[in-house]
């Protein structure tokens, strides 16, 4: 819902699927933890498997997102979203897995520092402005900057240098972006 402000503390997180209006009941919406020996000596990994062709947003720990706009809807035959988000990250940082977009439209993320647009695509940020853009395209605007960097993934972008570096990513099925270590 529009005006939504999204608060999490230490070590807690909030998947927020956008655009649907009512909830959801299928298998795989929920994180589920998995042992895994990339996430070190007694840990756990939260892996999320987001549905097919949804608009999925985490909110990772100590992290503050306000949902200023939450618009659209699925076509008919459930392939695209012709809706769009603005999503104000205030602190902290996020994860999301876009489908495409009818149209030119472009998810919004605006961050301290600047903005980002996204059509489609799986990506990380944070509020410093640091963007992993896994696949998809993207554009970033830095506050001061009169020209927006387009990119696409898998790159990451440095707001400190304001330069791109490749990102090893092998097109699993699910993205780095949905994980994370705890």
């Amino acid at each position: 819902k529009p005006g939504t402000v999204v608060r999490t503390s230490t070590n807690a997180f909030v998947d927020i699927v956008l655009g649907e209006k009512e909830p959801l009941n299928g298998a795989g919406m929920a994180p589920s933890p998995v042992n895994r020996p990339s996430a070190g000596k007694g840990g756990k990994l939260y892996v999320f498997v987001p549905h097919k062709n949804r608009n999925v947003l985490r909110v990772f720990g100590n992290s503050v997102v306000v949902l200023e706009r939450v618009e659209g809807q699925r076509n008919g035959d459930g392939t695209n979203c012709s809706g769009r988000a603005r999503i104000d990250l205030r602190a902290g940082e996020i994860s999301a897995d876009f489908a495409a977009l009818s149209g030119d439209g472009a998810h919004e993320i605006i961050f301290p520092a600047g903005e980002a647009w996204v059509p489609s695509g799986v990506l990380q940020l944070d509020s410093s402005g640091a963007l992993t853009l896994f696949a998809g395209k993207a554009k970033v605007l830095l506050a001061g900057n009169s020209h927006a960097l387009e990119f696409e993934g898998p790159r990451r972008f440095d707001p400190g240098t304001g330069k791109l570096t490749d990102v090893a990513f092998d097109g699993r099925a699910h993205p780095p972006a949905m994980y994370r270590l705890n």
